[in-house]
């Protein structure tokens, strides 16, 4: 794992280098090219940390609600039609 990152990393940065060197790139070109790079190195460096890291037991508690309408805890009372 840790000859992927390395290798990873070393990939990374000859990425970037050449997206510098190329004088046809713009610095938006630039800038997302080298995000892109960098992405995939931290998906690894990731999967690294994952694997070094030590087992700990599952201590999380149930998510709470998120954005979006509040769900209802007592029934919907009934609805007037308004007449016009």
């Amino acid at each position: 794992m840790r000859r992927a990152l390395l290798a990873q990393a070393r990939t990374t940065a000859l990425r970037i280098r050449t997206f510098i060197d190329d004088a046809a790139n713009t610095p938006r070109q630039l800038a997302t090219g080298s995000r892109r790079a960098l992405a995939e190195l931290t998906a690894l460096r990731t999967r690294w940390r994952r694997a070094t890291r030590s087992p700990a037991a599952p201590s999380r508690s149930p998510a709470g609600p998120r954005a979006g309408p509040r769900l209802r805890t007592t029934a919907a009372s009934p609805t007037t039609r308004v007449s016009r």
